[in-house]
């Protein structure tokens, strides 16, 4: 039986790999929650691209440093997870990101419920004009 702090949400994702980006699109991401341990990985039970691992790990609250929704053109319903070494990872699915928000706050991690528009995930840290 599943702990009740555990949840799981099945999306699309992008997240760093080496020096290039790995994207899943919906439905071969997941985003886990188990406790205070968020993991962001690829949904396949065998992958030979396996033996590089494509998840990206766990995080622990301490490691994050805030987590937002966001929406571009294309994917209009994003939750962003920056890491406190500036990484960038995107978790998308179809639906209300709220469930995800509340769930990710009540395990300690920085939440903030302002959502962000733009093109290009740099915008997101760029002071705008004025």
């Amino acid at each position: 039986m599943a702990d009740a702090s555990s949840h799981r949400w099945t999306g699309g994702a992008s997240w760093p790999w080496f020096i290039l980006r790995f994207y899943a699109t919906w439905p071969l991401a997941v985003l886990e929650l188990s406790g205070t341990t968020l993991t962001l990985r690829d949904r396949f039970l065998w992958n030979p691209l396996r033996l590089v691992t494509l998840s990206y790990g766990s995080l622990t609250p301490a490691d994050v440093r805030v987590v937002f929704p966001c929406r571009r053109f294309a994917t209009p319903h994003i939750i962003a997870i920056v890491t406190t070494d500036g990484e960038i990872l995107e978790f998308f699915r179809l639906g209300a990101r709220s469930p995800i928000l509340d769930a990710l706050a009540q395990a300690g991690f920085p939440v903030s419920r302002k959502e962000r528009r733009s093109f290009r995930m740099r915008d997101w840290f760029e002071p705008e004009p004025g």
